[in-house]
């Protein structure tokens, strides 16, 4: 079945406007697809314009649209309204709004967010409700896109009936029920192929339903050898990044050691770092509290860019000076976080994220170069709509990059402005601060796993975290750890010694962070209130911050309240970080004693992981519901969650409201009250990370 593209309009002229789109987005995910939604609009016949949230300067202007207007928001922090969505939501909030201030509104909202965190889509499910209390009508339903456990489905279903309300909510008569954003192609991969290995399901599939394919909009020129090579500028980017608060800082990599085993499946390197004061630097105190984390500015690996421009055959201009502009006649706007002019080498190194896996979108331009039928159709099998779970599976869970695609699909040809222009920012990547700044304002400590990512199925190559295999690279280079024999027999060893960090042929090791704004995951500033953490795996790292900063503050206080830690790891002799440490701080005999309840597990220990009631954090909270209530619900205590296991979260605030409904006897719903209490007073806190 095809559609008329081209045929007649009959979009009523209503501020010139079919529907308005809104959106709040923090790392880039709602504006890309608030901009998607701009992009097709016109495909369906309809006009709209798109801007964040905090352009409406007042409530009331959300009024002056009389169309329905979309909003596509996610939720940052704990909880917390992104950056470009902030003060309209703090206005959106003022009690002084009467029930009918948005009576005229019509709406839909689509939230993004990840169950596990307490505050599930909070920011657009608190405008939702904002909405519905002003007065405001919804002309769609919204939906809440998980990202836990993929929400690439949800928000792919909400898109497709959505052009189809807001034609019914302003009168157009619906001509097709076919989107005009989608087409149905032929699905015809050979059934002796070997590249593609999951069936779309167990009926034979004859059409894929695809959306239209992204128009070209950056234009890209060489300049002549006679102007000079553009200069990279890291400290001073195009524009900030997200999620930072405040200048940047520089440090250089002072210390360096594992603190697992050589036996361990995890490599946990713990790094000192420290301001530099050289090389006309003008570091302030860095100015940090414990549960503060940084943002490390890092390149990607200079292996992968060299591939990736050997693949697009650009090696041979890889360093010659270019110049970007917008198409002329084009509704997209230029990308604001790449530079004006740059090299290729550096636009690939510092500025486009080429490992996080490429969107629909995305995949949809690279089928239209695509040659071989085969690898085209595994591409449309990925951005169609009947291909989203195994979009799901074989591209995000599998975190396949671009790099992994261009090279199982040798016959796809895309140009280099393409990339450019779908290649997401580059953005500093997250770490706590493991140490206390009673301990030292100018230096401080991270702990991290060294990210790997073996070999598998389309994933070409064994590889390591952007930026924990960058960071290991410095610790290598600066003799600051020796490998094991195994170590430097392993393929991590291996894979490092061909990454580079230099820029020509000067070393480059400054370090340049930023701290991350963090508004509440920090101690109480009641000395004496209980402090309950649970921490697994290098999910301990703030806590330690905690604790060596409480046991500062006891030395000039007497009114220190009592600190738990529930602490989990695979095995103990391999990988219990921080082990000798944390055993001194609870060690009742110790001078250092701070630490009241230390409770550990061990999930692949045969001592301990033969005992289901010892093996996982969660467990050993149940072992000690009694004491873990009193603290929390009686003393007033602060119920603190860090780590980056997945569903672990989720199972902790599960255990959580277990014990409380065993030890107060409550039912369910009233022990997940008391929960919903502790996390909208913030005293139930949380830094998880997937």
């Amino acid at each position: 079945m095809t559609v008329d593209t081209e045929m007649k309009c009959l979009v009523p002229k209503v501020n010139n406007l079919s529907f308005v789109i809104l959106y709040g987005s923090q790392l880039g995910q709602a504006k890309s697809i608030a901009e998607g939604l701009f992009e097709i609009a016109s495909e369906h016949c309809l006009t709209t314009q798109v801007q964040s949230l905090n352009e409406i300067k007042d409530i009331t202007e959300l009024r002056k649209f009389d169309c329905p207007i979309v909003i596509v928001s996610s939720t940052t922090g704990d909880g917390e309204p992104p950056e470009n969505a902030d003060k309209f939501f703090r206005k959106l909030r003022k009690k002084n709004l009467s029930a009918n201030t948005l009576n005229s509104v019509r709406y839909s909202i689509l939230g993004l967010g990840d169950t596990n965190y307490n505050n599930f889509c909070n920011c657009a499910k608190t405008i939702h409700k904002r909405f519905q209390d002003l007065g405001a009508t919804l002309f769609y339903p919204p939906a809440w896109a998980d990202d836990a456990v993929g929400s690439d489905t949800t928000i792919d279903n909400w898109i497709e009936d959505l052009w189809l309300a807001i034609k019914t909510s302003i009168g157009i008569e619906i001509i097709d029920q076919l989107s005009i954003g989608e087409r149905v192609v032929p699905f015809s991969l050979s059934k002796n192929s070997t590249i593609m290995t999951n069936e779309l399901s167990s009926k034979d599939i004859t059409s894929l339903t695809i959306p239209s394919c992204p128009q070209p909009f950056i234009d890209l020129k060489y300049l002549n050898d006679s102007h000079d090579t553009p200069k990279i500028d890291l400290i001073s980017p195009p524009v900030p990044y997200p999620s930072i608060d405040g200048e940047h800082y520089v440090a250089s990599m002072s210390k360096a050691k594992f603190l697992t085993s050589d036996t361990s499946s995890k490599k946990t390197l713990e790094v000192t770092l420290s301001l530099n004061t050289t090389n006309g630097y003008k570091n302030s105190d860095f100015d940090f509290e414990p549960g503060d984390a940084i943002g490390i500015v890092c390149p990607n690996s200079a292996t992968e860019v060299n591939i990736l421009l050997e693949r697009l055959k650009l090696v041979s201009k890889s360093h010659q000076p270019l110049e970007l502009n917008l198409k002329t006649d084009v509704k997209k706007k230029f990308p604001v976080h790449l530079p004006r002019k740059a090299t290729l080498h550096d636009l690939f190194t510092h500025y486009v994220d080429i490992r996080r896996p490429p969107g629909k979108a995305f995949l949809r331009l690279l089928a239209e170069v695509t040659e071989n039928i085969e690898e085209k159709n595994v591409l449309l099998k990925w951005c169609s709509k009947e291909g989203g779970k195994q979009y799901e599976t074989e591209v995000l869970f599998a975190s396949l990059s671009l790099l992994d695609i261009l090279l199982f699909t040798s016959s796809c040809h895309p140009s280099v402005e393409s990339l450019l222009e779908h290649c997401p920012r580059l953005i500093p990547r997250a770490y706590s601060i493991a140490s206390s700044p009673l301990e030292s304002k100018n230096m401080f400590t991270l702990a991290f796993n060294i990210i790997e990512f073996p070999e598998a199925e389309r994933r070409q190559s064994f590889r390591l975290g952007v930026c924990t295999g960058w960071l290991f690279k410095l610790a290598k280079e600066s003799r600051l750890i020796n490998l094991s024999q195994k170590e430097n027999e392993m393929d991590l060893h291996k894979s490092m010694a061909t990454m580079s960090i230099t820029n020509g042929s000067e070393h480059h090791t400054d370090i340049i962070f930023y701290k991350r704004k963090n508004h509440y995951f920090r101690l109480p500033t009641d000395l004496e209130a209980p402090v309950i953490m649970v921490g697994p795996g290098t999910g301990v790292a703030p806590f330690v911050g905690f604790i060596e900063h409480r046991y500062h503050q006891k030395q000039n206080t007497s009114g220190i309240g009592p600190m738990t830690l529930y602490f989990g790891c695979r095995k103990k002799d391999d990988d219990f970080i921080y082990r000798e440490k944390l055993e001194d701080w609870s060690s009742d005999v110790s001078k250092n004693h701070i630490l009241s309840e230390l409770h550990v597990a061990f999930s692949r220990d045969p001592d301990y992981s033969s005992n289901p009631e010892r093996k996982y954090v969660q467990d050993q909270m149940i072992n000690n519901k009694e004491s873990l209530v009193s603290e929390l619900l009686e003393n007033g205590g602060y119920f603190y969650v860090c780590g980056d296991e997945q569903n672990m979260s989720k199972d902790v605030r599960e255990k959580l409201i277990w014990c409380i409904q065993s030890v107060k006897g409550l039912t369910e719903e009233e022990a997940k009250e008391q929960v919903t209490k502790l996390v909208s007073s913030k005293r139930y806190l949380q830094d998880v990370w997937i």
